[in-house]
């Protein structure tokens, strides 16, 4: 009786961690690799370089156009906010383009005073995953390319917020002190598939993940790499450098996906 019960005991505790972020071994095979729906909700344990630790917490507040100055100012996306909780923080504008997952706009603000300072877009929309077969596919291996363009508050006069939904023009950039940019260099990158089920283990519990590398600024002399690990149904559950220099690690600890 005593072995049931202990048997019974466990049976429950993991089953009250599982989709919310415990332990529990979990292979998930349906459903896109980065499931965008107003209320998803996914809380990461980024560690640094010198082994100190924070919580990062990105939630999917709305579903609304793009908005800001750039070419897919009315394509209708879903807004995720970036923060240290579920109620400030960084804003970034993600959707679907085809089988692919992109960023279209990402705005900044200062933790302290609320202020925008920095708003950015690339054209074409930089790459978060793409979900079609060929491209979840071992091995295989492409090249991305796309121009970011900044505008950011080097001096803000007065230190005024800004309007996270006003474009930015050249009004805008002269009364709130934002420097723009025309455009930085052409940024490259070279994505390869490296395994479609790595078995790898976060707090949020054990999945079968695939892992993409990405090499970014291939033409520079600095490249650099980092590894993603996302499972279908759950998203991204890891984020990692190559070891070769300070980075910081993110892993899922707990997420909420609605059905």
């Amino acid at each position: 009786m005593r072995a049931v019960t202990k048997g019974i005991l466990r049976a429950l505790l993991l089953l009250a961690c599982g989709c919310g972020g415990g332990s529990m071994p979990t292979t998930v095979d349906t459903g896109p690799l980065l499931p965008l729906k107003v209320g998803n909700k996914w809380i990461y344990l980024i560690t640094e370089a010198d082994l100190t630790s924070r919580t990062k917490v990105q939630i999917v507040t709305s579903e609304e156009p793009v908005g800001g100055t750039g070419p897919y100012q009315a394509r209708l996306a879903f807004r995720l906010l970036t923060g240290a909780n579920d109620t400030y923080g960084d804003v970034s504008f993600q959707g679907w383009d085809g089988t692919r997952v992109v960023r279209y706009r990402d705005l900044s603000y200062d933790g302290s005073t609320g202020s925008l300072i920095k708003e950015q877009f690339s054209d074409p929309p930089k790459l978060r995953v793409d979900d079609s077969p060929e491209y979840t596919s071992l091995d295989w291996s492409w090249e991305e390319s796309y121009v970011e363009h900044v505008a950011d508050t080097l001096q803000v006069d007065g230190g005024a917020a800004i309007d996270a939904g006003a474009p930015i023009d050249a009004g805008l950039v002269a009364d709130a002190g934002l420097v723009a940019d025309a455009g930085l260099p052409q940024v490259r990158n070279i994505w390869t598939v490296v395994s479609v089920s790595d078995r790898v283990t976060v707090p949020a519990g054990t999945f079968n993940a695939l892992k993409i590398e990405k090499i970014q600024n291939t033409h520079t002399k600095s490249p650099t790499k980092k590894y993603f690990w996302f499972v279908r149904g759950v998203g991204k559950v890891k984020e990692a450098g190559d070891g070769q220099n300070l980075e910081q690690t993110e892993e899922l600890v707990r997420y909420t996906i609605f059905p």
